[in-house]
């Protein structure tokens, strides 16, 4: 009798050093942190915990239980056995018993269309936040990962902490909800004819594995300028590579306005997460100071659309005509003609003394009140204007003046201010001095009264000759 209860006291010490070591076992040491944007919230939860007593053991924690499985089976009732089957086969797609320690990335994958799905389901279970990013798994099995922060998407990962863990590394999956549009520097002011650079940079999305659309179109609409197939000049690059044609399709409205890339037809979950960038050149149609070159850019998502807009300056300059001797007296109908420097340029003038290749901009003629307006010019060119007819009763002035005084006031807008006005004076015929001098005068009239005198002797002879 002793004996048998010598050996059942020793059997119950084996249990008990059995049942310490079990749950020495069950309890990971070390963190999981979550890199990701600065102030975004990351939230986690465990989903699937030991369960010794089970078929495989393990078991999804009942908050979640009946949501993921019917997900990842895509039914609407599950039956008994149903959660069994599943647990399997997370085991056998490498979700549950697998050591993440050495493969931080298979730990956290979603490529799993079943797998997918079902994190998305359960995704409010995450509620234990983690400060900075960081938590402690308080026992082993599967845990549920969320991120969330205004203007970015993240897909729900998942990780798993098995007796080996000790600790975990890993970047949550997502990107910004934002595009960015930059001009060149020379797009800043325009004018017609001009071929101004824009750069559009975005982040190629993260869908799940079990998204039925994975839409990514980037969306360029001009107003006051037209997309040139010759000159447009189009590059699509990830990360700075270039990227293969037939991962988008690039077309351009009928009447050259609307830049349209799609991406979702071909999407490449590899790329996630990458940045986009896409260059083109657009050509600059008639804009004026009032009507001036816009550029909206979309990028649309399952999310939703977000937009960025650019808005290039035109400006403008008046020339006012005016009487020299009186500037309250506002000339009509003088031309002037407007000039921009061009080394390639097809005329030249002459500027304080240097001769400078230019091109004709066009002419205008002063209203009844003396002014001219030349509009839809570039802030950032450099511009001469000289008088070619003057008006009538006057003389022409040959002066050539440079514009100046066009400035940027707002850089994030590019609004400049306009060219300073020009006063041109001009002098009245009447009162232009006699070219010669006093001495060519007095020999004017003493010729004429010579003249008189002879007429006089000439006659007077022919009479006494009559008589």
């Amino acid at each position: 009798m002793k004996k048998i209860k010598k050996v059942l006291a020793l059997l119950v010490a084996m249990v008990m050093v059995m049942g310490m070591t079990v749950t020495t076992m069950a309890a990971p040491t070390g963190t999981i942190k979550v890199t990701v944007p600065e102030g975004t919230n990351v939230k986690y939860a465990q989903i699937v915990e030991e369960d010794r007593g089970s078929v495989y053991g393990w078991k999804f924690v009942d908050s979640v239980k009946d949501d993921f499985v019917k997900a990842f089976l895509n039914k609407d009732v599950i039956d008994a056995g149903d959660a069994d089957q599943v647990i399997a086969a997370l085991i056998k797609a490498g979700k549950l018993e697998k050591i993440t320690n050495n493969n931080i990335e298979n730990s956290l994958t979603t490529d799993n269309v079943a797998y997918s799905r079902a994190l998305e389901a359960v995704r409010v279970a995450a509620t234990n936040l983690a400060g900075n990013g960081e938590f402690t798994p308080g026992k082993i099995g599967l845990y549920l990962i969320t991120a969330e922060k205004e203007g970015y998407t993240f897909v729900p990962m998942a990780a798993y902490v098995g007796t080996e863990f000790n600790g975990l590394e890993v970047e949550a999956k997502g990107s910004e909800d934002q595009i960015k549009k930059e001009v060149g520097e020379d797009g800043q002011s325009v004018s017609k004819g001009d071929l101004v650079s824009y750069t559009v940079t975005v982040e190629y999305p993260y869908y799940p594995a079990n998204a039925t659309s994975r839409k990514f179109i980037v969306k360029d609409t001009l107003t006051n300028a037209t997309f040139e197939k010759a000159t447009m000049d189009l590059h699509v690059k990830v990360d700075g590579q270039d990227l293969d044609a037939n991962k988008y399709t690039a077309t351009v409205s009928e009447n050259k306005t609307v830049l349209t890339i799609d991406f979702g037809k071909t999407y490449d979950a590899s790329l996630a997460g990458k940045t986009v960038t896409i260059t083109y050149k657009a050509t600059v149609g008639d804009v004026i100071s009032e009507n001036h070159l816009k550029n909206t850019v979309t990028s649309e998502t399952e999310k939703g659309l977000t937009t960025d807009e650019i808005e290039s300056d035109t400006v403008k300059v008046k020339v006012i005509k005016e009487d020299e001797k009186d500037t309250n007296i506002k000339l009509p109908g003088a031309e002037f003609t407007l000039y921009v420097a061009d080394v390639k340029g097809t005329e030249e003038i002459t500027y304080n003394g240097e001769k400078i290749k230019v091109n004709v901009v066009g002419t205008k003629v002063t209203n009844a009140k003396g002014g001219a307006i030349f509009d839809g010019l570039d802030a950032q060119k450099t511009y001469y204007v000289k008088e070619t007819k003057a008006p009538e009763g006057y003389s022409l002035n040959e002066t050539v003046y440079k514009l100046e005084g066009a400035t940027l006031v707002e850089q994030t807008e590019y609004d400049f201010t306009d060219f300073t006005d020009i006063h041109v004076p001009d002098t009245k015929l009447s009162s232009l001095p006699s070219t010669g001098g006093i001495g060519t005068t007095i020999f004017t009239i003493g010729g004429c009264v010579i003249m008189i005198v002879a007429a006089g002797l000439f006659f007077a002879s022919r009479r006494k000759e009559n008589k």
